[in-house]
């Protein structure tokens, strides 16, 4: 847990700095989703939690994930 604790704060150090360096909301996009899926995906249990403090993060600086699941036969 103290792994992925500091994954994630060394995420956050480094938005601005990704924000600043992407302006394009699509290069951001990109850029972010590539460091921030594998911190999610080796979570484990505790993914949710990952995903949950990601999304305060981007939040903090006006940028919001949507949660869709494409699998789902219930969503949409």
């Amino acid at each position: 847990m103290s792994e992925l604790q500091a994954q994630l704060d060394a995420l956050q150090n480094r938005l601005p700095g990704m924000i600043a360096q992407h302006p394009d909301p699509g290069e951001f996009w990109v850029a972010f989703i590539a460091e921030a899926d594998p911190i999610v995906e080796q979570a484990g249990a505790h993914a949710e939690l990952a995903t949950r403090r990601i999304q305060a993060m981007l939040a903090e600086h006006d940028r919001y994930l949507v949660d869709t699941q494409l699998d789902d036969p219930d969503a949409g």
